[in-house]
């Protein structure tokens, strides 16, 4: 008797020592769970073995897996304080039903519904031990069998030792899932944020590229008239100097605009400048006097066609003015022969 309850301890030592080697090769939470469950079904030799954990609301407990036959209690979720799973999840303590269809912790609804579907309902057996990690009842673990004397005395031990590996397993899978959860989450916002800076990066390339365009035309107009100014009619000085100076005027405008960051944001430089009504008139007259010399020195005819009358515009006059303005400009340097021309 000694030497077999001897060789029975060495093979249930090797049985947790290959419980824990297949636990650890394998990672995800449903693999830890489903080779948790053939090994214990498979040593106990039962019809059954399911992990019974609580619902979201931490109000009951359900069978999510099992391997072999599906559970008695799978019928429904049962109440963690009027149920047999509850007790055992409460209590932390293991527990041997010689029969859970007529054991008083068992759910009565549930057991009223089995023993209307059976009829005659069988006896089924049951051990039951608690999952825990860290010191805390995360699930509890259920064997079956419809055998009056399926498990033996010392069954409970064992199954508890069973649940001691298999629910530390399982915590460890989870937390993993969950770290790498986090990493792909993490990883995601990192890629997001990258291309976003990308983003950031791409308008200010434009954004550069628009205020070398913009400070060309100014620049230019300045150093003709300078040229003019030098050179030119004396009675003509006070001309060339209201040019210079609106011009000048034009170019603070365009490096004062340059240092306002949010003209990278182009869904925020809409309606980010205030209105006023002018006279597109006063508009024209300005683009004649800025660009009028320019296109001339190209042999290019400057075609003016403005009605004689007021035309009023409610609008951002710089803008405005800078739209015409980079027309003008493409239309003088892209224009080999004939004119360029305002309607």
């Amino acid at each position: 008797y000694r030497f077999q309850e001897a060789q029975r301890r060495s093979e249930f030592f090797e049985e947790l020592t290959n419980l824990s080697d297949a636990l650890r090769r394998v990672h995800n939470h449903t693999e830890v769970v489903e080779t948790f469950l053939d090994h214990s079904l498979a040593y106990f030799g039962a019809e059954t073995a399911a992990i019974a954990l609580p619902t979201e609301d931490g109000n009951s407990l359900f069978p999510l897996y099992y391997r072999g036959k599906p559970p008695t209690q799978a019928i429904s979720p049962v109440p963690i304080d009027n149920s047999l799973l509850g007790h055992i999840f409460q209590t932390g303590q293991c527990y041997h039903s010689k029969n859970i269809l007529s054991d008083a912790l068992s759910f009565q609804k549930n057991l009223e519904i089995i023993k209307e579907s059976l009829g005659s309902p069988p006896i089924i057996e049951a051990i039951h031990a608690p999952l825990r990690a860290e010191e805390k009842v995360i699930g509890v673990i259920l064997l079956q069998s419809g055998e009056s004397t399926a498990f033996q005395a010392n069954d409970l031990q064992m199954l508890a030792a069973f649940a001691e590996i298999g629910g530390s397993a399982m915590w460890r899978a989870q937390i993993l899932e969950t770290l790498e959860q986090r990493v792909d989450e993490r990883t995601s916002e990192l890629a997001e944020a990258n291309r976003q800076l990308s983003e950031l990066d791409q308008l200010k390339n434009e954004f550069i590229a628009s205020v070398n365009h913009e400070l060309r035309t100014p620049l230019t107009n300045i150093k003709l008239y300078l040229s003019l100014l030098a050179e030119g009619k004396e009675e003509r000085r006070p001309k060339y100097m209201e040019v210079l100076q609106r011009e000048t005027g034009h170019l603070t405008r365009l490096l004062d605009g340059s240092l306002d960051l949010t003209r990278l944001e182009k869904a925020r430089i809409a309606g980010s400048h205030q209105s006023i009504t002018f006279d597109v008139r006063d508009l024209i007259s300005t683009m004649v006097e800025r660009y009028g010399g320019r296109i001339q020195s190209k042999q290019l005819e400057f075609r003016i066609d403005v009605p004689d009358t007021v035309v009023l515009v409610d609008g951002n006059q710089e803008q405005l003015e800078q739209a015409v303005a980079n027309l003008l400009e493409n239309a003088t340097d892209y224009t080999e022969q004939g004119y360029v021309g305002i309607e």
